[in-house]
């Protein structure tokens, strides 16, 4: 692959988990809706709680795809989270995390397609959530967000890998293209060059190599200025999947 400044799409990687993690763990407005039967925090005469809840056991956190009335309104790991070979499997929970239940983890759409498919599901789960919410039920809604939200998570990732993927592929196409019509232009040069030592001498010869010494660091400069990789078609992907990445941060934030 081509080394270069990272793209959105490089970029990506380190700012949506860092950024999601930051702020889903700070985020205290969903749970404050959705808590019905259990709490993180036991607050007296807390008005959102009914009574009972205050003596429901506290959960610290939860796997994503946990769908337990009793992970509403706490922590979940983010499918992508660094910590995610840790509880890849049962028994390297319980050596590093003996409280929490283990779930199998979330599975990443295997294509494009079944990503952008599971997406449309979502929006169609969300829809039905509104619907709970419109009739009071902050029960079944949390459950509905319990579901939809790691699937979200997982089809915007394959989502986004796909366009980074296929900018990446764009750009190296550039890049040999580039590489070879430099090499069949030093070629041409080479064969000028050799023309001209038969026919002039050794003098001309001198000249000649000066002047294509210019054209080299002037040919190396324009290197400096532009990227041959930067392509129309390169470009287009990129700024597509930084726009898909800043809308996956704000709707999975909101989950």
């Amino acid at each position: 692959d081509i080394r270069r400044n990272k793209s959105p799409i490089e970029h990506s990687k380190n700012s949506r988990r860092s950024f999601l993690h930051r702020t889903i763990s700070k985020s205290f407005l969903l749970p404050s809706i959705l808590l019905t039967t259990t709490t993180t925090t036991i607050i007296p005469n807390n008005p959102i709680l009914p009574s009972s809840s205050l003596s429901s056991v506290a959960n610290a956190a939860c796997l994503s795809g946990d769908i337990r009335t009793e992970c509403i309104g706490i922590y979940k790991l983010p499918v992508d989270a660094p910590e995610s070979p840790y509880v890849a499997s049962e028994e390297q929970l319980k050596l590093f995390a003996p409280d929490l239940k283990w779930v199998p983890p979330v599975e990443y759409p295997r294509t494009y397609a079944d990503a952008v498919r599971q997406l449309n599901e979502a929006r169609d789960e969300l829809e039905g959530a509104r619907e709970l919410i419109a009739k009071g039920d902050m029960k079944g809604t949390g459950l509905a967000l319990l579901d939809v939200t790691p699937k979200v998570s997982a089809s915007g990732y394959v989502v986004l890998r796909t366009f980074g993927d296929a900018s990446n592929e764009v750009r190296n196409a550039a890049m040999r293209e580039h590489v070879r019509s430099k090499n069949n232009n030093d070629a041409a040069i080479l064969t000028t060059v050799s023309l001209e030592e038969e026919k002039t001498g050794s003098d001309s010869i001198g000249d000649n190599n000066n002047d294509d010494n210019d054209n080299d660091a002037s040919d190396a400069n324009n290197d400096d200025d532009t990227n041959p990789s930067s392509t129309p078609e390169a470009i287009a992907l990129e700024l597509k999947a930084y726009r898909i990445e800043l809308a996956l941060n704000d709707l999975v934030c909101t989950l």
